[in-house]
């Protein structure tokens, strides 16, 4: 049984998109509730989406994109996200766009963009959500994931600052294996479907295939709770993360194709002792020892041990010098070619120093649970 999300006019919801589209695509039938119910919201759009040559060539029938194109795509973006919000009932006055860059959410994340992260934080901290909505930490679009690895350290700063709320999160593109996580859902009537179709059809630069976009129209508008770190994982590449003895221990399993570039292992860990920690490992074919770089500086440092045993990687990272951890997330960078082959993994940290259990939504307690 898939739980229902209630909201009441008392709540107020903090919804990031990635792009705009997201908004829609993912939450279009929860912000008609919450709207309904007299919550306030605020939608706050990491990126403009600006960098998305494909249906700009198709739509603008150009081939050239240079930066004047891509802002002027950026700017019909924003606007199609500001009509498809006021059909859903948002004021134009409750949306915010960062503007960050477009694919690069992710190279924030690891060069640990301090005045990104505090932007987050701030966000959160002056508008004082009772549910923040999320992209999904194992989406396969980079921007997705990353931006749920930095939205959660900005929300480990105001839990030791005294603030905690709930979180959802929401899957656009999906990867091969079923994604983890606790199901709850927002259940659409007829015209509050119909509504959601008319919201994700407003994005008319991105409707080359309207079948996949309206496919996010569906009765039920299903989320997930963010997933508590797991040593272990039958589906995501990161099969095996645990800390033991000064070495952070990773088996990972490499896709069956060959793919572009060569693969490797990104690690973003928040120190109690050394703060921002951002660590590249390249993977190589065969085992051996492989030299870990620093994200944040290029700076080339210790030592690490992979072993391979056919597509299945067995690696030892040490980590005596950043313990305690606060918080680690770890990641197969393996793309073919735009989206990832899996999101981010959240990895345990001893109990002493992990955060605090995750706050659950509202949900109804009647007869308003959903067949999974």
């Amino acid at each position: 049984m898939t739980p229902l999300i209630e909201i009441t006019a008392t709540d107020r919801i903090l919804y990031f998109a990635p792009h705009p589209d997201d908004e829609s695509l993912g939450g279009g039938g929860l912000i008609q509730h919450a709207v309904r119910a007299g919550a306030a919201v605020r939608t706050v759009f990491i990126t403009n989406g600006d960098r998305n040559p494909w249906p700009q060539r198709i739509k603008e029938r150009r081939w050239t994109i240079g930066a004047g194109e891509q802002q002027r795509w950026g700017s019909r973006r924003q606007a199609e996200a500001v009509r498809a919000l006021a059909l859903l009932g948002v004021s134009v006055e409750a949306i915010t766009f960062y503007g960050w860059p477009d694919q690069g959410v992710a190279p924030l994340l690891l060069r640990a963009d301090e005045a990104a992260l505090g932007k987050v934080h701030k966000e959160i901290d002056d508008f004082r959500p009772t549910l923040i909505v999320l992209p999904s930490q194992e989406d396969i679009h980079p921007d997705h994931s990353a931006f749920y690895v930095m939205a959660r350290l900005a929300m480990a700063r105001l839990a030791q600052e005294g603030f905690r709320c709930p979180q959802i999160t929401y899957v656009i593109h999906a990867p091969h294996y079923p994604v983890n996580g606790q199901k709850v859902a927002v259940a659409l009537n007829g015209r509050e479907l119909n509504l959601k179709r008319d919201a994700i059809q407003l994005h008319k630069t991105q409707m080359l295939s309207r079948k996949r976009f309206l496919s996010h129209a569906t009765p039920v508008e299903k989320f997930l709770l963010p997933p508590p770190p797991q040593m272990e994982s039958a589906t995501h590449p990161i099969r095996f993360a645990k800390f033991e003895g000064g070495a952070l221990k990773l088996m990972v399993e490499l896709p069956k194709l060959r793919l572009i570039g060569d693969p490797k292992i990104h690690i973003a860990i928040e120190s109690l002792t050394e703060g921002h920690v951002r660590w590249t490992v390249p993977l190589p074919h065969r085992s051996a020892r492989a030299r870990l770089h620093c994200a944040i500086t290029g700076a080339a440092g210790r030592l690490s041990t992979v072993r391979m045993k056919g597509r299945v990687a067995e690696i030892a990272i040490p980590v005596w010098g950043v313990q305690p951890v606060g918080c680690a997330y770890v990641k197969l960078d393996c793309r073919p070619i735009f989206y990832d082959v899996a999101g981010w993994h959240e990895v345990p940290v001893v109990e002493e120093t992990a955060p605090a259990p995750l706050l659950a939504p509202k949900l109804r307690t009647r007869a308003s649970a959903l067949q999974s």
